[in-house]
């Protein structure tokens, strides 16, 4: 049995841009994904970006935590520790998009498990919103900061957000993808 899963593709060409190791192709993701039981892989944009001491790496934050965690495999190809939750590909996906400037105040966000974890060095209280893509506020909390501080998120439809910290004068937004 050919087991393959945990992998993004992304294509912006026609006609029959998925290919399945079985040989064939089709004309949508979901019929890829139906015929070769890759029920696991994304079809998104990875959001490839060049880091010069690295080379290309995706930085799409919705790939954090759609790998699979395998206990053997303890580092990614730079040899840096995989995190939980694990991000696919090569390199381990750095989850924090912030505004950290040397040593200044930094904020970063992601999603797991219907859960928003929100990261940062500062230790004091921030406002956190969460956006609709029609722009329609669904979620709006006053928290305080920690090392890791999370909300629930488990009331909130499966889509496409913009989160939002605002702390010490210093605001971050980001796009979110709730699984």
């Amino acid at each position: 049995v050919n087991e393959v899963g945990y992998n993004c593709y992304w294509t912006a060409n026609t006609g029959t841009p998925f290919r399945g190791f079985y040989g064939n192709a089709y004309t949508t993701f979901n019929s890829f994904t139906t015929a070769t039981g890759e029920t696991t892989s994304l079809n998104i944009d990875p959001q490839m970006t060049f880091v010069s001491s690295i080379g290309w790496k995706a930085t799409n934050t919705s790939l954090i935590g759609a790998a699979l965690n395998l206990n053997e495999v303890t580092t990614d190809i730079d040899d840096n520790a995989r995190v939980t939750p694990t991000s696919i590909g090569a390199h381990e996906l750095d989850i924090s998009i912030s505004v950290k400037e040397n040593d200044e105040p930094f904020i970063n966000a992601y999603e797991w498990q219907r859960t928003l974890f929100i990261n940062s060095n500062l230790k004091q209280n921030a406002e956190v919103s969460l956006l609709d893509i029609n722009g329609r506020l669904v979620l709006n909390e006053n928290i305080n900061l920690s090392e890791v501080s999370h909300i629930n998120i488990s009331t909130i439809e499966t889509g496409i957000y913009i989160v939002s910290v605002s702390s010490a004068g210093k605001l971050f937004t980001s796009k979110l993808f709730i699984r």
